[in-house]
């Protein structure tokens, strides 16, 4: 897990977290420090909670719209930029950045293609 912590984290200093989901828990593999007073173990169960929906959903969507390989989902709000890659239905990936107008998008994606996520 170093060597995806490494990757992301060279993509873009303001990397916040990784955060591995499995089929029964999750895992935190690195958190910034000034963000460990921030979240909670709360924080990550609802984190689990929702992918274990969204699963589903992006299954049904994936179904519906033929545009190719999927291989992510991105989420965009005000300060924070996330990103999930799913390995399986029910295990994922989880890295989040700084909004800040430097993620190179595109990028985290072919990383995450990269390390055949």
């Amino acid at each position: 897990m170093d060597d995806v912590v490494r990757e992301f984290r060279d993509i873009d200093a303001d990397m916040r977290l990784v955060l591995t989901l499995s089929a029964v828990s999750w895992d935190l593999a690195y958190l910034r420090d000034d963000l460990e007073d921030v979240y909670t173990d709360a924080d990550f169960d609802a984190t689990y909670r929702e992918h274990m929906g969204n699963q589903i959903s992006s299954d049904n969507m994936r179904q519906t719209v033929n545009g190719g390989t999927y291989f992510g989902q991105m989420y965009l709000l005000e300060d924070i930029v996330i990103f999930q890659f799913p390995s399986s239905r029910y295990e994922a990936i989880v890295v989040s950045y700084d909004r800040n107008g430097t993620v190179p998008v595109e990028r985290v994606f072919d990383t995450a293609r990269k390390l055949d996520l």
